[in-house]
């Protein structure tokens, strides 16, 4: 993979260059600093905005190789103001921009496997809990971008606006049945790629068809007709040993 910019120069966040700084005066810390800061730190395994400024300030020597940071790392409590301000669209946008470039060409069919996740923690008073749709390159775990939802019905209308947002072509995108739609199956075609999709009993007639196509080439399997493939995978405290005639 070639390098780029951002390996050459992990400060680089010329993609951030149009993220409006919501603080209307001087300001002590720059939000390029910010940025960079927490997302080194996040990156090294900090957990929240303590534990941001305290990596920061453990790493502020070599922090300064890319920003000057004059005035050192901000506090808990300013990282925690300012991103609690920012306009979550507009970062949203200049992160997917920023991250782009740091993944391996799609070019070759890897996969991206696009998700819905409740956020842990995100509820706050009255407030319901924050989901996101987050489409992952599997082959390096990187997130490539994510839109917000207001609730996990919603991802049908996410997972397009995601989808618009990246650029897929020549991968397989994976999605569970919620994305199981007819759109959203022209829309992975129309973006130049490849999908799997799940099907369950929410659609019944699929669901059949497909079981229907599996039987028979199951039987084509037992005849000798066609070779089995198997595989095994083990997550989420479980083994699955998955059977299905190759093609």
């Amino acid at each position: 993979m070639p390098v780029t910019s951002q390996e050459e120069h992990p400060g680089d966040l010329s993609a951030f260059a149009d993220l409006p700084d919501p603080r209307r005066r001087h300001c002590r810390h720059p939000l390029q600093e910010l940025l960079l800061v927490a997302f080194a730190g996040i990156a090294s395994g900090a957990q929240d905005w303590v534990g941001v400024s305290d990596w920061g300030a453990l790493k502020l020597d070599w922090l300064r190789r890319f920003l000057p940071f004059e005035q050192g790392v901000a506090s808990h409590d300013t990282f925690d103001r300012v991103f609690a301000l920012l306009d979550a669209k507009a970062f949203e946008a200049c992160f997917i921009r920023w991250m782009q470039p740091l993944c391996p060409a799609v070019e070759g069919g890897p996969t991206i496997a696009i998700d819905g996740k409740s956020v842990r923690g995100s509820r706050t008073g009255g407030a319901a809990m924050v989901h996101l749709v987050s489409a992952c390159h599997t082959a390096s775990g990187l997130t490539l971008g994510q839109v917000r939802t207001a609730a996990k019905s919603n991802e049908i209308t996410a997972i397009p606006e995601l989808l618009d947002a990246l650029d897929v072509k020549g991968a397989t995108v994976t999605i569970d049945a919620m994305g199981c739609q007819r759109d959203i199956a022209a829309k992975i075609r129309e973006r130049g790629a490849e999908f799997i999709l799940s099907a369950k009993d929410n659609q019944a007639t699929l669901a059949q068809a497909a079981q229907c196509l599996f039987d028979h080439s199951m039987r084509d399997v037992e005849r000798g007709l066609l070779q089995q493939d198997i595989t095994l995978d083990k997550g989420h405290s479980r083994l699955e040993t998955r059977r299905a005639p190759p093609g």
